[in-house]
């Protein structure tokens, strides 16, 4: 496939999560306890052969959101993913963000950034 068009959608959202495992080389053990990262950045990156309709992007970034977890009982906007890594959650989004797409696009290709502080992001 010849890409000719990359779309860029981007958006913030909050999640509550933990990191599940202890890692040697995880020097903060604080991200073994619950915690919040609030209004992380979400930059995504869709590629096609043909033309895409921003809103069909919206759509798909944001039901994928509504998906992924449970909403927090405290706070509605936080979603809780549990003892899910920042890197699982990338991956997930992506492949949730993804099958949305390839309903109408089938050529889309889904490619995500979430800065989950001001400093440190992921990318896929």
């Amino acid at each position: 496939m010849a890409i000719k068009y990359t779309r860029l959608f981007k958006t913030t959202f909050s999640f509550r999560h933990f990191i599940s495992k202890d890692r040697p080389e995880l020097v903060d053990k604080a991200c073994l306890k619950p915690h919040n990262h609030l209004d992380a950045y979400l930059e995504v990156r869709v590629k096609t052969k043909d033309w895409v309709d921003f809103k069909d992007i919206k759509v798909a970034v944001l039901g994928s959101l509504d998906h992924l977890g449970e909403p927090d009982e405290s706070k509605d906007k936080i979603r809780y993913i549990g003892g899910m890594d920042t890197e699982t959650l990338v991956k997930e989004l992506q492949k949730l963000i993804q099958v949305e797409l390839l309903l109408k696009h089938k050529d889309a290709k889904v490619g995500l950034r979430i800065w989950e502080t001001g400093k440190y992001g992921i990318e896929v």
